[in-house]
């Protein structure tokens, strides 16, 4: 179970250097910025020419560019989804222009398993990715991963950042963390790292509040002084200078923020002041009413409630300054006249606590950790807000086929072309999410209207949470006799 240590660090430790953002960033960026223009840090070893096609693809694919944009721990506080105090114009923009999916969930709320269950189409069961350490090893007989069937399909086909886990351990030969598909790039690049350099920690300015520490930074930097911004802005130089007119491509940017630690540039901590948060409120003794294996570690931790708020405020700055980063590239596509025959995908990788419940974080079951945004727009794509449950798993097939390309083998999942089309069209599939707790499976399925979890098959327990009469998820109805059927029927999903 994942500890409250990925929110607060109660290890003790102090400030290791007093203009430690500052060393950070000139460590992290010397170099890096002058080189936009030429090969980046990370790049893959053997690139190629956008005007080269492939041995052994397709050259002839005509269908629309794609654009996939992922964002790290990202739950739906955003502009477009109602929340009044997140400043995300350039999301919001995306969601005006086309489908917003009120209902979207990922497959496993963790970072490896619910990237790769989405990239390659299968669900977490199928592909044995279940942690952030596992590699998945594709049966031969198991469709090409997403960014290699567009790659084969004829797509020029360049990654930036965070999109599978940690993608370039694998590519320089470091010991496995998770995956990155070399097949599936003509350029394959990650934004200068902060995470295998102790010194480079010192980014984080480990602030004492009550024997705990947070790990929140006000930087005071460029947007392109960060890896974020390094990644927009690589983006947009691929697009002025990779990109042939004659042949679509496939461009995936990774952001890693809201992630921790909740490190961005000074300005938009300066658009939330913590007392204007008001963060989340739960009955009395709530957390002792849930089941104690659907919690993560972070439940019963008591964080103060003027702490909370600085965290959320944290939160928040992380995802207007992604927001920020997401408004540079969408400003090129429109610039270098990409936007009308670009499909855009927006997603989160999977939700994020904010002391909803008494938690902080992911890695549950419950309803702020497995449903994250999900915008598409682009040719052939409508507008307006949908609100039939979908899965992360369809974003492969819908994009197959907006693509005009045939289904690249058995994907588990669907085509949301219908909701593209029509926001309101019929629909009666329900959203499944499976998580491990130690050794313990949860399998947990949602519809419009009604979740149902089991743990160890109902062994250790179930749920069931009418969305209907309560939002919260305060009132577990599994021993409510009237729910007898909705029990049934719920059950018989997940078998």
């Amino acid at each position: 179970m994942e500890q409250l240590r990925d929110l607060i660090d109660n290890s003790g430790s102090r400030m290791r250097k007093k203009n430690s953002e500052q060393l950070f960033t000139r460590r992290m960026f010397s170099g890096a910025l002058a080189g936009l223009g030429m090969a980046a840090i990370s790049s893959c070893k053997h690139q190629k020419k956008a005007g080269n096609a492939t041995p052994g693809t397709s050259a002839a694919a005509k269908g629309p560019n794609v654009l996939l944009i992922v964002s790290d721990d990202l739950n739906d506080s955003l502009g477009c989804f109602g929340n009044s105090v997140m400043r995300s114009p350039n999301i919001d923009r995306m969601a005006a222009r086309g489908v917003k999916f009120e209902r979207a969930y990922c497959q496993y709320p963790v970072c490896n398993p619910s990237r790769t269950s989405m990239l390659s189409g299968l669900r977490p069961e199928k592909t044995g990715v279940m942690t952030n350490g596992t590699h998945p090893i594709p049966d031969r007989n198991d469709p090409p991963l997403l960014p290699t069937f567009l790659r084969n399909s004829g797509y020029f086909s360049a990654r930036v950042g965070k999109i599978y886990h940690d993608s370039k351990r694998m590519l320089d030969g470091k010991p496995l963390r998770t995956t990155d598909d070399p097949a599936g790039w003509d350029i394959s690049e990650d934004e200068p790292s902060s995470n295998e350099d102790p010194e480079e920690t010192a980014a984080i300015r480990e602030t004492q509040q009550g024997g705990e520490v947070r790990r929140v930074a006000k930087l005071d930097v460029k947007d392109e002084e960060t890896g974020d911004g390094f990644v927009a802005r690589r983006v947009v130089k691929i697009m002025e200078e990779k990109l042939a007119k004659d042949r679509p491509f496939f461009l995936a940017a990774g952001f890693r923020k809201p992630h921790l630690a909740w490190v961005a540039p000074r300005k938009y901590f300066d658009l939330y002041p913590p007392e204007k948060i008001v963060p989340p409120s739960y009955p009395t003794d709530h957390i002792k009413s849930l089941l104690p294996i659907a919690v993560n570690g972070t439940a019963g931790q008591e964080v103060p409630a003027g702490q909370a708020k600085e965290f959320i405020a944290a939160y928040y700055a992380c995802v207007s300054f992604m927001d920020a980063q997401v408004g540079l590239i969408l400003d090129a596509l429109e610039r270098l006249k990409f936007l009308e025959n670009t499909l855009i995908v927006f997603v989160g990788d999977h939700g994020f606590h904010l002391g909803d419940h008494g938690m902080w974080g992911k890695n549950t079951l419950f309803e702020q950790s497995v449903k994250a945004p999900l915008i598409i727009c682009g040719p052939g794509v409508s507008s307006g807000a949908c609100s039939r449950t979908v899965e992360f798993l369809d974003v492969y097939p819908t994009v197959a086929d907006l693509c005009g390309l045939p289904s690249p083998g058995a994907l588990q999942g669907v085509s949301l072309r219908p909701l593209l089309s029509n926001p309101d069209a019929s629909w009666d599939r329900p959203a499944f999410t499976s998580l491990r707790h130690g050794r313990i499976l949860g399998k947990s399925v949602r519809t419009e209207r009604y979740r149902y979890t089991e743990w160890n098959g109902g062994k250790e327990g179930a749920e069931l949470y009418d969305y209907q009469s309560d939002p919260n998820e305060f009132a577990n109805l599994i021993k409510n006799p009237q729910a007898a059927p909705i029990v049934a029927s719920m059950k018989n999903l997940l078998k």
